[in-house]
C-alpha cells in the first residue's frame, strides 16, 4: 500500500508543479465551455454549434468529418454546423475538440517536444487505421486514445526536460524499458501522470482507461468494446515505437512483439502492417502541414522504407497483401444479403480506398432520366465543396466520362489527354480510376478513386486497373442488384 501511495504522491507533486506554470495547457475558454456544454444532456445542437464557431480549425474539422462517408450517407453536402453536430453526436464532437486542443498547445514547443508530438500523432493514426481494419465502430475514438496514450511523456519532456533526459539515459545505459526507467527515476510511469492530467481536463473516461497501468497488456478474444479500444491504443503506441523510436537493428524484435501482443487479438497480420504504417505517415504529414509545422518527413518515410527493404514489413499492394485483401472482399461478399445498400456501398468504398493507394473515393448515382451522374457517397480526404463538383452529363462527347460510363469500360488515368480534361481539372485529380457499375446491361452508377500526382512522377496514360478496384466495382453491382431484388433502397 505504501508503495502505491508514494507513487501517487510523486505524481501529484509533478502535477502540482505543472499546474503552477503559466504556460500549462489549460483548456482554452471556448473549449472549456464546449466540454461543459457537451456534458449537459439538455444542450442543443444550436448552442454547441455557437461555441464551436469560435474556433475556425475545429469548425472545419467537424464539417469535414460530418461529410465523410461514416456520417453522411445521404450524399447531400453538409455545410451547416448544427446539422453536422446533430449528425455526429456529442461524444464525437468532444473527442475532436480535445484532440485539437492538445495538438495546438504543443505545436509551439522546442523541436524535441514537437518530435514527441509527431510520435503521438503517428500512434493516433496507427490506432485509427487499426480501428478501421478491425471494424471498431468509432475510429475517431481510437484516434483520440492513441493521441493521448503518450501524454505523460510529452508533459515530462515539456516541463521537466532535465528529469526526462535522465529517464532516457537510464533506458540507454541500463538497457531498461521506458516503464522501468521512469519508475526508477521518477517514481512512477509516464502513463500515470498522463492519466491525472486527462482527468483534470475532464476528457472522455475511455482515454483515462487506456492509460491504466494495472490493465492487462494482452487481451484475448472474446473481449469487450472497451478492451478492444485499449488494444487499439496499445497497438498504435507499440507500432510507433517499433518503426520510429528504436534503432533499425532492434525493429525486427519490436515488430515481432507487436504481432505477438496484438496481432492475434486484433486479427491484424504482418501483411497488413505495411499499409497501416504508410497511411499513418501520410496522415501525420498532412496534420503538420495544416498546422504549418516543420516535420522531418523524410526521416519518417525512411524508417518505414528501411523496414520494408529489410523484409520486416511487406510493401502495400504486395502479392501477400493482395491475398489478404481478397479475404476482406470475400467477407464483404458474404455480408451483401445481410446489410443495407448504403452501408454496403460505404464499406466497399472504404476498403477500395484503403487497398488501392488512393485518397478520395466516390459512388456516383445515375439520374432517373439516365442523362447525368452525380456523387452519392464519399470516402477519404474530400470535403462537401469537392463532392458538389462531381456531377457530369452522360452524353457522347470526347472525355473520360463518355469513355468510361457511356462506353461502359474501366478507365485508369495517370497521364495522357484525359488527365488534361475538364473532368480531371474540375476534380483536381492527378491520377484517377473511373469505373461503370452496370446491371443487366444498364448503367446504374460509377465508382471513382483518385489521388494527386506527386511532382516528378511518371505520367502513364492508362495502366491496368488494380484487381482490388475491379472487385469493388463487381461487389457494388451485386449489392445494388440484391437491394433491388429485396425491394430495399435502390441506387
Amino acid at each position: 500500500m505504501q508503495e502505491r501511495l508514494s507513487r501517487q504522491e510523486a505524481v501529484e507533486t509533478r502535477l502540482s508543479q505543472i499546474l503552477q506554470r503559466s504556460d500549462f495547457p489549460a483548456l482554452a475558454e471556448h473549449i472549456q465551455e464546449l466540454l461543459a456544454r457537451l456534458a449537459d444532456p439538455n444542450a442543443s445542437a444550436t448552442t454547441i454549434s455557437g461555441i464551436i464557431g469560435k474556433d475556425v480549425g475545429l469548425s472545419l474539422r467537424i464539417i469535414r468529418t460530418a461529410n465523410s462517408i461514416q456520417y453522411n450517407r445521404s450524399g447531400r453536402p453538409i455545410l451547416a454546423l448544427p446539422h453536422a453536430v446533430a449528425l455526429m453526436g456529442m461524444e464525437t464532437i468532444r473527442e475532436l475538440a480535445a484532440g485539437l486542443m492538445m495538438v495546438h498547445h504543443f505545436r509551439n514547443r522546442p523541436p524535441g517536444v514537437r518530435q514527441l508530438l509527431a510520435l503521438s500523432l503517428l500512434s493516433a493514426n496507427h490506432a485509427r487505421q487499426g480501428a478501421r481494419v478491425t471494424h471498431y465502430p468509432r475510429a475517431e475514438e481510437a484516434y483520440l486514445c492513441g493521441l493521448f496514450r503518450n501524454l505523460g511523456e510529452v508533459l515530462m519532456a515539456c516541463y521537466f526536460p532535465a528529469d526526462y533526459a535522465l529517464v532516457l539515459a537510464a533506458m540507454q545505459e541500463q538497457a531498461s524499458s521506458e516503464r522501468e526507467a521512469s519508475l526508477r527515476v521518477l517514481g512512477f510511469p509516464f502513463e500515470e501522470l498522463g492519466r491525472e492530467v486527462v482527468r483534470r481536463w475532464n476528457l472522455p473516461s475511455q482515454v483515462a482507461q487506456v492509460l491504466d497501468t494495472n490493465a492487462p497488456a494482452v487481451i484475448t478474444q472474446p473481449y469487450t468494446e472497451e478492451q478492444h479500444l485499449s488494444l487499439l491504443a496499445g497497438f498504435g503506441h507499440e507500432l510507433t515505437t517499433a518503426l520510429h523510436r528504436v534503432a533499425p537493428n532492434q525493429s525486427a524484435a519490436r515488430l515481432d512483439r507487436v504481432l505477438r501482443n496484438f496481432g492475434k487479438s486484433l486479427r491484424i497480420s504482418e501483411k497488413a502492417l505495411g499499409k497501416i504504417a504508410h497511411v499513418a505517415v501520410e496522415e501525420t504529414k498532412a496534420t503538420f502541414k495544416a498546422l504549418h509545422l516543420p516535420l522531418d518527413q523524410l526521416r519518417l518515410e525512411k524508417q518505414v522504407e528501411v523496414a520494408l527493404k529489410s523484409g520486416l514489413l511487406p510493401p502495400p499492394g504486395a502479392g501477400a497483401l493482395a491475398e489478404e485483401a481478397s479475404e476482406e472482399w470475400d467477407e464483404l461478399a458474404r455480408d451483401i444479403h445481410n446489410s443495407d445498400l448504403q452501408s454496403m456501398l460505404a464499406r466497399i468504398l472504404d476498403l477500395g480506398l484503403n487497398l488501392g493507394g488512393f485518397e478520395r473515393a466516390v459512388f456516383g448515382l445515375v439520374s432517373p432520366g439516365h442523362d447525368s451522374v452525380r456523387a452519392r457517397l464519399l470516402a477519404g480526404a474530400a470535403d462537401a465543396e469537392w463532392m458538389g463538383r462531381f456531377e457530369f452529363p452522360l452524353e457522347r462527347r470526347a472525355g473520360p466520362v463518355t469513355a468510361a460510363l457511356v462506353g461502359k469500360r474501366d478507365l485508369f488515368v495517370c497521364g495522357g489527354p484525359y488527365l488534361d480534361s475538364e473532368f480531371a481539372r474540375r476534380l483536381e485529380s492527378g491520377c484517377f480510376v473511373l469505373m461503370p457499375v452496370v446491371i443487366n446491361g444498364i448503367l446504374a452508377g460509377c465508382l471513382f478513386f483518385d489521388r494527386p500526382q506527386p511532382p516528378g512522377a511518371v505520367r502513364e496514360a492508362e495502366p491496368g486497373v488494380p484487381r482490388n478496384l475491379i472487385r469493388a466495382r463487381e461487389l457494388a453491382a451485386e449489392a445494388i442488384s440484391v437491394a433491388r431484388q429485396q425491394g430495399g433502397e435502390g441506387a
